[in-house]
């Protein structure tokens, strides 16, 4: 036979699980449309405004268009999600 003790004990650890869980979850999806916001409203964005004025600049200074940036760059602007960063090389 089991204790009282015993089942208030694992009925408390349990109740105390699904608390964490579900503030783990919570925690999660906050932080995951605090990102998404970030990636919609500022990257994005800073992304598009290059693209039609930074870019355009810089190949013409160069005299050369820079395929892996603007590659990036369509990556960035046409999925949302996936961050492609192309580092300049030398």
């Amino acid at each position: 036979m089991s204790s009282i003790r015993r089942n208030l004990l694992v009925a408390l650890l349990a109740a105390l699980a699904a608390a964490g869980l579900i503030a783990a979850l919570a925690t999660y999806a906050a932080a995951r449309d605090e990102i998404d916001t970030l990636l919609q409203k500022t990257l994005l964005r800073h992304e598009r405004d290059d693209d039609r004025s930074v870019y355009p600049a810089v190949e013409r200074a160069l005299g050369t268009a820079d395929p892996i940036a603007a590659s990036a760059s369509r990556k960035l602007s046409s999925t949302g999600r996936n961050v492609s960063i192309a580092l300049p090389t030398e």
